[in-house]
């Protein structure tokens, strides 16, 4: 009680004092323990923290309730390899208990190992811990497989939860990959009628569905019909952004872009998206440079923006400039669309062999890229 009065009036020294006394009286208390383990957080102290458990398990390997703070601190310290073998020797102990047998699913998934995180999941399914939250995950690993039937169906029997919505949308997203448009669009109007506050994400769905589709008009009738219901809506508003730009619209486009920006001036997307569109679509180049900078004075190392800097400074005429951005991009992350660009300003720059060795390693990773195939026959002829 007195090391609790002392950490609360902010003397973690005494504090620590007065636990270390009681743990000489009572060795093993758990609750002394976890107060130690947080005075030693408080003051920084987080890898002595984790010795200090590590070592009163070793003393009482029986004690499913050091362990159990020793597991849930390395899972804190994202130690996820480190965490298993706590929560498996405690799953051993509690064969029963969902908690930690859900825990291991997720520090599974977490880690890639999605053979295991299901034996898990289904072990917590078969003793009735956990439903919603189970069903959504086993979903989630049968859609990472491409079992679509089967994920829909666990997907489905999620009825309640934080993973509710997430679950019902994803059902409707993979009735769309099926084929079945019409029956994804009427699921996401259930949805809109049960709660309101689906609406926004509903919309949004419903459009990335007609757009997949090729159905472009109505991908733009929806997202406006989504913004009449919410018409502050960012996401709604970058997406019909984006799709008017792709249609040619760049008034539209540039609207809906310029009001999320008077609403956040600091928007890291809307400024690449906007800057990379007058590059694109424009001549204005200078104004579209301004707002990539800013973009990339938030996200340095974002790919995207990287390679939105490549082009406008391939616009201006900066192709020296224009390379090194493009090439940074490329190496973040490989992407066909980055490598059509840098492949163009290398031509361009008369730098054709290389152009060709750019391309033809971008063919390998992405083959049959329309926009990678549509440059090199631009230039490659």
């Amino acid at each position: 009680a007195y090391s609790h009065l002392a950490l609360r009036a902010g003397a973690p020294e005494s504090a620590l004092e007065a636990i270390d006394r009681a743990l000489a009286l009572r060795p093993m208390w758990p609750d002394a323990v976890n107060l130690r383990v947080r005075i030693l957080q408080m003051e920084g102290k987080g890898e002595e923290a984790l010795g200090y458990l590590a070592k009163m398990v070793d003393k009482n390997r029986k004690s499913t309730d050091l362990r159990l703070m020793y597991a849930q601190m390395l899972m804190e310290n994202k130690r996820y390899s480190d965490a298993i073998p706590q929560y498996e020797q405690l799953a051993k102990t509690l064969p029963d208990n969902p908690d930690i047998l859900f825990t291991l699913g997720l520090i599974h998934l977490q880690m890639g190992n999605l053979e295991d995180a299901q034996h898990y999941f289904e072990r917590v399914s078969a003793i009735g811990g956990r439903s919603d939250q189970v069903q959504f995950y086993l979903g989630w690993l049968e859609e990472a497989r491409g079992n679509i039937v089967a994920a829909i169906r666990h997907y489905g029997l999620v009825s309640n939860g934080e993973n509710y919505l997430e679950a019902r949308l994803r059902m409707a997203v993979l009735t769309a990959q099926q084929g079945d448009v019409e029956s994804a669009r009427d699921q996401l109007r259930a949805l809109r009628t049960q709660r309101a506050a689906y609406a926004p994400r509903t919309f949004l769905v419903e459009g990335e569905i007609l757009r997949t589709a090729g159905r472009i008009d109505e991908a733009m009738a929806v997202y406006t019909d989504g913004l009449a219901i919410a018409p502050v809506d960012r996401d709604l508003l970058y997406a019909r952004a984006l799709l008017a730009d792709t249609m040619g619209r760049i008034d539209a486009a540039e609207r809906d872009l310029r009001y999320i920006l008077a609403r956040d001036p600091d928007d890291v997307d809307a400024l690449n998206a906007l800057g990379y569109m007058l590059a694109d679509r424009t001549q204005r180049y200078d104004e579209a440079y301004e707002y990539v900078k800013r973009a990339l004075a938030f996200s340095p190392d974002n790919n995207a923006i990287l390679d939105s800097m490549g082009w406008v400074l391939y616009r201006l005429g900066r192709y020296p400039e224009a390379i090194q951005f493009l090439r940074r991009s490329l190496e973040v992350k490989q992407d066909h669309e980055v490598a059509a660009h840098l492949g163009e300003v290398l031509w361009v720059s008369g730098e054709r062999d290389e152009a060709r060795n750019v391309w033809e390693q971008a063919l390998k990773l992405f083959p049959g890229e329309k926009t990678l195939i549509d440059v090199i026959n631009r230039f490659n002829k």
